[in-house]
């Protein structure tokens, strides 16, 4: 992979990944039902997690569900275990405290030998995670002989994940709050275009071979939720589809302020840097006077932090890129219901 051409127009890839269904706006989805019966909503669908109110209680539950048949066609046991991490993440970020989770197993024909070495290692996978996490599974089911002309779908465990917060008033959104604000990545995850959605995009390629640490993925999951229970965070995303450049994109259009990023630091491969992929990495926001207490506490959990530049103004500027906030966001809102409609995203 690392000889393949490195993007010649960045800010183009970049709007291009933007409308890639994988990554574009769920609205036209999740709008089609409606996500606030009973006024309990608290975080509403299309961020990390959402998260609803326990009526009577402080508490809430935050809900997510992930899956990656991409990863799992590469590697069953990363992509099993990667399922499980990636849900449990998305809740941590809400401040939530994973603690269960439902499932789905989508494969092929057991009574092949591909399919079957995939549907158990994708378990072998799950369950390390499982332990890891500390998250049981409590009810799942499964989905075989999904094929089509004699072709098998590709692997995909979805997961379900359920956590709680203690006080919903402790909440912590994806979307970027406050202009001035410094952003920094937290984890030890390093990007790579192995099984990224940029590579097969931008290449039409599926290969390489992702990773997960398990080890990593537990610290920083409970370090973003001691930040959010110390008051620290003004955002906090789980960086995955689409890498860095598209996380931060996605806590921009959340809250409506552009990245000051220009200086994002790079090593190796541009588009890995921007647009590769990995595990175990969050991407978070916070005030200035609280840049110490943060890296104290990452520094304590022995969790990587890499401050990548500031909240503000009206632009997306992302090492090369500099593109309207607003022009991004549009690309990024009507990617799925043009790829549905069989049209060309917006260039």
């Amino acid at each position: 992979l690392q000889d393949l051409p490195e993007p010649n127009a960045p800010p183009s890839a970049f709007l291009q990944l933007l409308a890639s269904p994988h990554i574009a706006r769920r609205r036209p989805i999740y709008r089609q039902y409606d996500h606030m019966v009973g006024a309990n909503t608290v975080i509403a669908p299309g961020g990390d997690a959402a998260l609803l109110r326990i009526k009577g209680t402080p508490m809430a539950v935050a809900l997510s569900t992930d899956g990656n048949g991409r990863t799992t066609y590469l590697d069953p046991f990363v992509g099993g275990a990667a399922a499980i991490a990636e849900s449990a993440r998305n809740v941590s970020c809400t401040g939530a405290r994973p603690l269960a989770f439902t499932n789905c197993l989508n494969f092929g024909s057991p009574e092949q030998s591909a399919a079957y070495y995939q549907l158990s290692r994708a378990i072998d996978g799950m369950a390390a995670a499982a332990r890891a996490l500390e998250t049981p599974v409590i009810s799942g089911n499964v989905s075989l002989y999904n094929e089509s002309g004699g072709e098998a779908i590709w692997p995909t465990p979805v997961v379900g994940m359920l956590g709680v917060l203690d006080e919903a008033e402790w909440r912590c959104g994806m979307g970027f709050a406050n202009d001035g604000d410094e952003i920094a990545v937290l984890g030890a995850g390093r990007p790579r275009l192995d099984g990224s959605e940029y590579l097969s995009i931008a290449h039409d390629r599926v290969a390489g071979q992702p990773e997960i640490n398990l080890v990593d993925e537990v610290a920083v999951q409970r370090l973003v939720r001691e930040l959010i229970a110390g008051r620290l965070l003004s955002s906090a995303h789980d960086c995955s589809d689409g890498g860095l450049a598209v996380a931060l994109a996605e806590s921009a259009f959340a809250g409506g302020l552009g990245v000051q990023a220009s200086d994002l630091p790079t090593s190796g491969r541009l588009d890995e840097s921007l647009f590769g992929e990995s595990q175990s990495r969050i991407v978070v926001s916070y005030p200035p006077l609280a840049a110490a207490a943060v890296a104290a506490a990452a520094a304590t959990l022995s969790v990587p932090i890499t401050p990548i530049g500031l909240v503000g103004g009206a632009r997306l500027r992302i090492g090369p890129i500099d593109v309207p906030l607003a022009r991004a966001e549009q690309v990024w809102s009507q990617g799925l219901e043009l790829a549905l409609a069989g049209h060309a995203p917006p260039g």
